[in-house]
């Protein structure tokens, strides 16, 4: 039977990193007073953040180099307003006004703890789900 938690950024987790991603593009957007998407590449392991005004339909620009996650952990699924992705590059759009796309970011440490991350277009506090 599975065990399930529930945390705030605020509180300590095993997977900061994606913390430092979600509060960079939150911060960017709202500094820029424009939209950024979020870029997860799922096969790679990798992240970009990218001005939403550079992107067509949604997709990667040309060029862009992706920064790699840690590897403390590995993204298996996203699910970008209903839509779930466990391979390719979705992306979270994040808005001038501090608001993002709903979106569940799906996580496993190296340990096989898995972690869900929930992005709520209402809420500047995400919320993290741990399931053993």
């Amino acid at each position: 039977m599975a065990r399930y938690s529930t945390f705030s950024f605020e509180e300590k987790t095993k997977i900061p990193e994606i913390e430092e991603i979600i509060n960079q593009a939150t911060s960017t957007s709202l500094s820029s007073g424009k939209p950024y998407i979020l870029f997860f590449n799922i096969d790679e392991q990798s992240y970009v953040l990218v001005e939403r005004d550079q992107t067509i339909l949604k997709n990667v620009p040309d060029g862009v180099s992706y920064n790699k996650l840690s590897g403390d952990f590995k993204i298996i699924r996203i699910t970008v307003n209903g839509y779930n992705y466990e391979s390719g590059c979705p992306g979270i759009t994040f808005f001038a006004d501090g608001s993002r796309e709903y979106a569940e970011i799906e996580l496993e440490s190296i340990e096989g703890t898995r972690w869900t991350v929930v992005l709520n277009p209402y809420s500047s506090v995400a919320e993290i789900t741990q399931s053993s």
